[in-house]
């Protein structure tokens, strides 16, 4: 079994893939005071701890065993949605927990039968990596936490993903540097604007994040300072826009949004 092919894969989110290609039909999972029998079932449960939440598989250790493997594994866990019942404790849009997972995982016939897994403390003894860097997996998966946050408007979560001396470059109005200025400046639109993303492309290097999409924002009241041109009261208005994210040690740095083509 191609252990780092399965890590590629269990990085790419689907469940569904994942379950089909990798485990035997009468997987066994025991962990903590849970045992799930059978294919169907590990499915349901890692659907269920999934359900707004990316799982990122980072191996610290790898033993080959005759039948099998014995993996160290920190698992960094990015949250894109409100959680009460998560299995390590309640969670929200923009949250990001590591938990350090020790797994031995028993091989029949190129396929994983068993899984047996202990774990210590959220966050205890665990390696770190840049909150938007590291392997690519991980980065799209902590920017989709972000832009969570970003449309719950959870202004201290998504202002985690900041540095301290942010410049925001939105449409024709003057730069806003420094995380405080730029989390005000949300602040004040959004309490006057309803704004509805659509995202069509994201490319993410360990220096840039950019998205593009289609934006459609509506007024709740007269915005004549809005970025894109002057907004009245119940007034929406659709456009293509394109944003860069710069990093800077795995912390957003600075933003510039545009409007794209016509």
């Amino acid at each position: 079994m191609d252990f780092d092919r399965y890590v590629e894969v269990f990085n790419e989110g689907d469940d569904d893939v994942l379950v089909n290609d990798w485990f035997t039909d009468d997987t066994v999972y025991i962990g903590g005071n849970r045992k799930i029998e059978g294919k169907e079932a590990w499915r349901g449960f890692l659907k269920f701890a999934h359900d707004g939440v990316r799982e990122i598989f980072r191996p610290q250790n790898l033993f080959e065993k005759e039948d099998g493997f014995f993996c160290e594994v920190d698992m960094d866990f990015h949250v894109l949605k409100a959680r009460s019942d998560f299995p390590f404790g309640p969670v929200a849009p923009g949250d990001m927990l590591t938990v350090k997972f020790f797994v031995i995982y028993k091989v029949r016939d190129g396929r994983l039968c068993e899984l047996k897994s202990a774990t210590w403390p959220v966050n205890h003894g665990v390696s770190r990596i840049p909150r938007l860097g590291g392997s690519h997996a991980g980065q799209k998966a902590a920017f989709q936490s972000y832009t969570a946050a970003f449309h719950a408007h959870d202004y201290e979560r998504f202002g985690k993903f900041y540095t301290d001396d942010v410049v925001l470059e939105a449409g024709e109005a003057a730069p806003i540097q420094g995380r405080e200025a730029v989390l005000n400046y949300h602040k004040t639109l959004f309490d006057r604007v309803d704004e509805d993303m659509r995202e069509s492309a994201v490319e993410a290097t360990d220096e840039r994040i950019t998205i593009e999409g289609m934006a459609r924002f509506t007024a709740r009241q007269d915005v004549p300072d809005f970025a894109f041109g002057a907004l009245e009261q119940d007034e929406s208005r659709e456009m293509k826009l394109r944003t860069d994210y710069d990093l800077k040690e795995g912390l957003i740095s600075r933003i510039k949004t545009a409007k794209k083509g016509k």
